[in-house]
């Protein structure tokens, strides 16, 4: 999924994951405009229940953490770029996870 975050705002700001039975498969792409340039950049992520996780953005696509995938409801994610005394913040993204993969698309069909 690609995520464009022009200064504070993002697009799209809602995302579906499947959640458990999909770890390491739903990668988020994130695309900065010039004013996050010089700046170390981690994205946030709050579960449902308050838990955040954060991730240092190195350019690669980022994982979505296991524990936010664990449970159903609206996560939220957001960038936060540092630079000495500057701070920038992007507006939230919704992250919608919706339960676990029906066991027969998770394993796959064997018609051999």
């Amino acid at each position: 999924m690609r995520i464009h975050i022009k200064n504070n705002s993002v697009f799209p700001r809602r995302i579906f994951a499947v959640g458990r039975g999909s770890y390491g498969f739903d990668l988020l792409n994130f695309v900065f405009s010039k004013e996050w340039k010089k700046l170390s950049i981690k994205i946030v992520f709050i579960s449902p229940s308050g838990e955040r996780t954060s991730i240092s953005f190195n350019g690669s696509p980022i994982k979505i953490p296991r524990n936010i995938l664990a449970s159903r409801g609206k996560n939220l994610i957001f960038a936060v770029g540092t630079n000495g005394d500057n701070t920038l913040t992007s507006m939230s993204i919704e992250l919608w996870v919706t339960g676990e993969m029906p066991q027969e698309e998770a394993e796959g069909t064997n018609d051999d």
